[in-house]
């Protein structure tokens, strides 16, 4: 299990990276990209991007800050889920 504790002064961050998610949609030339990680203060937050996958960049991103982490994995699924109901079809690695 990867673990990361940091101390700043008073302050303790602590990162649970085996709680990350990353999940890839495409259609036809759409792409869309779902990450849930903790940001630089440990937050939990869920980023979105989509974009044109024949265009030059990628498009645009949004960041979800979520309360904790139960509330960032039901945002993750609930994107998950809108996604497949669109018709995105999920890249497996």
């Amino acid at each position: 299990m990867q673990h990361i504790n940091i101390i700043v002064d008073t302050l303790e961050i602590s990162y649970d990276f085996d709680r990350w998610l990353e999940s890839h949609w495409r259609k036809d030339t759409r792409l869309y990209s779902l990450s849930l990680e903790q940001n630089l203060y440990g937050f939990w937050m869920v980023t979105k991007t989509w974009g044109s996958g024949i265009r030059r960049g990628f498009g645009k991103a949004q960041d979800l800050v979520c309360l904790d982490y139960q509330a960032a994995l039901k945002t993750y699924y609930e994107l998950e889920l809108k996604r497949e109901k669109r018709g995105y079809k999920k890249i497996v690695n």
